[in-house]
């Protein structure tokens, strides 16, 4: 994805250099904290440890000692998309073309973490309104929500995802 950002393509095949873009632009996330409303973020993750600021735990989710907002067992969803948005690529490892792995869109960002689907309701008590208010209680000034509402059999955009987008942060 940021690849695409970045224009770093020629005739539809990615070179590397996404950094190099972010240095030229200026921008990497720096000072931003986005939640991840999802399974939750692995708070041990070598790519992003350092980029979680804080986290919820809805009720019924996992509770572990000092990580609200934990990727509990089961889970892994929510980690990868925290990494997609600010994975650090801190082992600095590369594939054979020279990409950096777990380097993330904004890798200067901070996260806020949410368990919301490992919770025991969906969505909690006080509606979908309260993952955008703990959102902002944690200081995020984004959201990610890559789920649906399930509110019928059939997965495309219903109104229980309407209501969620029209909430405004």
């Amino acid at each position: 994805a940021g690849q695409i950002v970045a224009g770093n393509y020629t005739a539809g095949v990615p070179f590397v250099g996404y950094e190099a873009y972010l240095t030229q632009i200026g921008l990497d996330g720096n000072g931003v904290i986005w939640a991840v409303n999802d399974t939750g973020v692995d708070w041990d993750h070598p790519d992003l440890a350092t980029r979680i600021s804080g986290g919820y735990n809805f009720p019924g989710a996992c509770n572990e000692a000092g990580q609200p907002g934990e990727d509990c067992a089961g889970g892994g969803h929510g980690t990868h998309v925290g990494g997609t948005i600010a994975g650090d690529a801190t082992p600095n490892l590369t594939d054979t073309t020279g990409y950096l792995w777990g380097l993330g869109v904004a890798p200067g960002a901070n996260l806020f973490a949410m368990n919301i689907l490992s919770g025991s309701s969906f969505p909690p008590a006080g509606g979908f309104q309260e993952y955008s208010r703990q959102a902002v209680i944690g200081n995020a000034i984004g959201v990610n929500n890559s789920w649906f509402s399930d509110s019928s059999t059939a997965s495309t955009y219903q109104a229980g995802e309407r209501t969620h987008d029209l909430m405004e942060i």
